[in-house]
């Protein structure tokens, strides 16, 4: 990452656990470690585990395990368009009605109508209303794609004006801000219009990555990395950092 951040969990274990096998952590909203499809086995940081005095193994010792190696594994989301995705439980967070940025890094084998990046609620929406859906990037037609900002009664696309090559990693973002909504591809706005629709607010949608979340033929052909979701529109020279960055690492906007 461009800007050194400690990042610290607290891990609760049974006192009859006596073994870690595998440790997986959640990486918060807002952080981010490394970037488009790091190679494997680079090197992204350190990771280090402090037991607090009350280790139920050795009671009133601390147990240290420090500076252990976290290496990059080499993937994005492999999705293979038959019904992969990842669903995130719902957050109030997802809600953007005012302002929001989507970026994402994504490798696509072939891009159709509705095959879907990221989805906040259900559903896809051609033009019209849109009752489950808020926000979602996904196709607009053969080989193109587009950002679908939904209020529950309408909903206003912005598509990218030509068609996206496939077979190679590209990066796409939208943003948007109350007064303009802008779509940029490889760092280059696109489109830009005025803004016309603020997405709704939810208490119940989850959000889902490679999936439409209502159909399974709108499912994502293709690798996705690195997405990231933001309470702000960014500017055009901050799209063009992460855009530029690469596989160096997601500045932190």
């Amino acid at each position: 990452p461009s800007v050194a951040t400690d990042l610290i969990f607290d891990l609760t274990m049974r006192k009859n656990r006596a073994a870690i096998e595998i440790l997986k952590v959640q990486i918060p909203a807002g952080y981010g470690i490394g970037g488009q499809s790091l190679a494997s086995g680079v090197d992204v940081g350190t990771l280090t585990i402090r037991f607090s005095t009350d280790n139920p193994w050795l009671s009133g010792q601390v147990l240290e395990i420090v500076d252990i190696p976290v290496e990059a594994t080499g993937q994005a989301f492999s999705l293979a368009g038959n019904n992969d995705y990842v669903e995130v439980p719902h957050n109030d967070n997802f809600n953007l009605p005012t302002a929001g940025t989507l970026e994402v890094w994504f490798n696509a084998n072939a891009i159709d109508t509705f095959d879907t990046i990221v989805v906040y609620g259900v559903g896809v929406t051609g033009t019209g209303s849109a009752p489950d859906l808020s926000y979602a990037i996904n196709g607009r037609g053969f080989g193109l794609l587009g950002l679908v900002l939904s209020n529950g009664t309408d909903a206003q696309i912005l598509t990218t004006p030509s068609v996206v090559s496939t077979g190679a990693f590209h990066h796409i973002g939208a943003t948007w801000d109350g007064t303009d909504v802008k779509l940029y591809l490889d760092d280059t706005a696109v489109v830009e219009e005025t803004q016309t629709i603020c997405p709704q607010s939810s208490s119940t949608f989850n959000l889902t990555i490679g999936q439409a979340n209502d159909n399974v033929t709108n499912s994502w052909d293709g690798l996705i990395d690195e997405l990231a979701i933001s309470d702000r529109a960014l500017t055009a020279s901050e799209i063009n950092a992460i855009f530029l960055a690469g596989s160096n690492g997601k500045p932190t906007p």
